[in-house]
């Protein structure tokens, strides 16, 4: 009965310790296992992928282009050596812009730029797509920052009060984004990376019963694509 008890102390001894030397070494497990992952994963295949670990288990967040990558992300985690669970809550979305963390901070960087920027508008000539030469220097500065971000996808947004005609607005919101995109193309920002859209006065962000309000709806602006 003694060397039984004693035995029980002993194994419970022995898991105690195991237990504490588990938890003392757990930052370092996840931070090993957080490193094996990433290579696992490849930050150039799967860029969109944020990795997190809890002890043994790893979670997998961010957003994919297709289940297809969401499936391969999630076998590439079980597989590697130290890993008992995976938690896989990637988000599927079709189309979904991959950057590598180098793009993304750099496309971040360029939103917070057109935002600061754009906090004066682009003006226009009266009921013309024509950018009015006052915002030149504006739209040079609005180029300079678009070149800090070339992986990203830009859309340049047109956008009016409520006045007038509904389909006149549109068109002419449209031709002002398309007037912005030339002029960047014409700074050397590729084409490919630029798209404007024509949202008219669907997108108010006043009151255009006020004058003040529909000042504030005529704008543009400059949205970076998959942050």
């Amino acid at each position: 009965m003694r060397t039984a008890l004693l035995s029980l102390v002993g194994l419970l001894g022995i898991g105690l310790l195991t237990w504490m030397c588990t938890d003392a070494h757990k930052p370092m497990i996840e931070a090993d296992l957080r490193s094996k992952m990433q290579l696992a994963l490849g930050t150039a295949k799967t860029p969109g992928v944020v990795v997190s670990a809890d002890g043994q288990l790893i979670t997998l967040r961010g957003v994919v282009p297709d289940q297809a990558t969401k499936t391969a992300a999630g076998n590439a985690a079980a597989m590697v050596y130290g890993v008992s669970e995976v938690n896989n809550l990637l988000e599927v979305k079709a189309g979904a812009i991959m950057m590598t963390t180098e793009e993304r901070k750099a496309a971040v960087d360029c939103q917070a730029q057109f935002k600061d920027l754009l906090n004066q508008p682009i003006l226009f000539a009266t009921a013309s797509a024509a950018i009015h030469p006052a915002s030149y220097a504006l739209m040079d500065k609005l180029a300079a920052a678009a070149k800090l971000c070339p992986a990203a996808q830009i859309e340049i947004g047109g956008h009016t009060d409520s006045a007038g005609a509904l389909d006149s607005n549109m068109k002419l919101s449209q031709a002002r984004a398309e007037s912005v995109r030339a002029y960047l193309a014409n700074k050397g920002i590729s084409a490919n990376q630029l798209t404007a859209v024509g949202y008219g006065p669907t997108k108010p962000i006043a009151d255009n019963r006020t004058p003040a309000g529909m000042q504030k709806n005529r704008r543009t602006e400059f949205i970076v694509k998959g942050l």
